[in-house]
C-alpha cells in the first residue's frame, strides 16, 4: 500500500535534487559559452561569408598575377638601337616562374609581347590559365619601359573569365627596373562557373625587396596597396582597401600558396565593415576575417583552385 504522505517529501527532495543538478549544469554551460571550443570559429570555404573572403583573395592573385606575367618578360627586355625591343635574358629576375607553359612572342616594331596560353595550359605551380595577354610598351629610359598597356583577349585562370583593361606605371630606375609599379584596372570582371560575376576598378602600387638576403636572389618578398571599388558576387556595392599594403613571396608561391601571406584587407559596404587578416608572415593559407558583427572566424584558403 503505497503511503501518499511521504510523497510531498520525497518530490521536494527530488525536485531540489534536480534543481541543484541543472544549476550545476547551467553555470558549467556559460562558463564554456564564454570560452567557446577552437574549431566553432572556424568556417568551412563554401559558408557565404567564407565565399566573399575567398573571392577577394583570389581577385587579388589574379591582379597580382597578371602583372607579374607581364613583368617577367618586362626584366627579359631591352630596346634595341633601331627603335625597337629585343630580348636580353638579364638574370635574377624576381617574376620568374610564372610563364612556363605559355607561348609568347615580341614584336619588335610595335613594342609589344604577347603571352598566349591558349586553350589552357597548367603550369608548374599547377595554376590552369587560358587565353592572351598583350603588353605594349613605351617611354624606355635608361633600359627601363616607364608606360605598361595590358589588355586580355578570352583570358581566364582555373576558368574564371577575366575582363579588364590594365595599365602600370614604372617609377623604378634603370637599378631597381621594376620595383616601384602603379597600376590600375579598368572596368575588371570576374565570372565566375556559377554565374555569378564580380566587377571593380582598382588603384594599385607593388614594390618588391630581395628576401632572403645573399647573392642567389631566390626569393623575393612583394608589397601591393590597394584601393578598390565595386560590386561582389552578391550584387552589393563594396569599398575595398589595404594601405598598409598586402604581402607575397616568392617562397610562399614555389610552394604552392598564390595568395597573400600578409597583410589586411579591408571591407566596407554602407556602413558595415568586414576585415581579412592574411597574418604576419609564412605561408599557411589560413586567414582570420572579420564580418560585419565584429565576429572573428578562421579560414583556410589553401583550398582555392589557384593554390596548387
Amino acid at each position: 500500500m503505497t503511503n501518499f504522505s511521504r510523497m510531498p517529501k520525497l518530490l521536494n527532495k527530488t525536485t531540489l535534487l534536480v534543481v541543484l543538478l541543472c544549476t550545476i549544469v547551467s553555470c558549467g554551460n556559460n562558463d564554456d559559452s564564454s570560452t567557446p571550443p577552437d574549431d566553432s570559429s572556424t568556417l568551412p570555404i563554401n559558408d557565404p561569408f567564407a565565399i566573399e573572403v575567398s573571392t577577394e583573395a583570389i581577385a587579388e592573385f589574379i591582379d597580382d598575377d597578371i602583372e607579374k606575367l607581364v613583368l617577367f618578360h618586362l626584366l627579359n627586355l631591352a630596346q634595341s638601337n633601331e627603335g625597337g625591343i629585343i630580348e636580353t635574358h638579364l638574370p635574377d629576375d624576381p617574376f620568374r616562374s610564372r610563364n612556363d607553359c605559355a607561348n609568347h612572342s615580341v614584336n619588335e616594331t610595335t613594342g609589344e609581347i604577347i603571352i598566349d596560353f591558349a586553350s589552357g595550359c597548367e603550369g608548374t605551380n599547377g595554376i590552369l590559365r587560358a587565353g592572351k595577354i598583350t603588353a605594349s610598351f613605351t617611354e624606355e629610359e635608361n633600359g627601363v619601359f616607364k608606360d605598361i598597356q595590358i589588355t586580355l583577349d578570352q583570358y581566364a585562370v582555373e576558368n574564371i573569365a577575366v575582363e579588364g583593361s590594365r595599365h602600370l606605371i614604372n617609377n623604378a630606375n634603370s637599378e631597381t627596373k621594376y620595383g616601384d609599379i602603379n597600376s590600375s584596372v579598368n572596368s575588371g570582371r570576374l565570372s565566375f562557373g556559377d554565374g555569378t560575376v564580380y566587377i571593380y576598378n582598382s588603384e594599385r602600387s607593388l614594390s618588391y625587396t630581395e628576401a632572403g638576403g645573399g647573392q642567389d636572389f631566390e626569393d623575393f618578398s612583394f608589397l601591393t596597396k590597394i584601393n578598390k571599388t565595386g560590386t561582389n558576387r552578391a550584387g552589393i556595392s563594396f569599398i575595398a582597401n589595404s594601405e598598409a599594403g598586402l604581402t607575397y613571396t616568392t617562397e610562399c608561391f614555389r610552394l604552392g600558396l598564390s595568395l597573400a601571406s600578409a597583410g589586411i584587407l579591408n571591407l566596407s559596404i554602407g556602413d558595415t565593415h568586414k576585415s581579412i587578416d592574411f597574418g604576419v608572415s609564412g605561408c599557411s593559407g589560413i586567414v582570420t576575417a572579420t564580418d560585419a558583427e565584429g565576429m572573428e572566424f578562421k579560414i583556410d584558403l589553401t583550398e582555392l583552385i589557384v593554390n596548387n
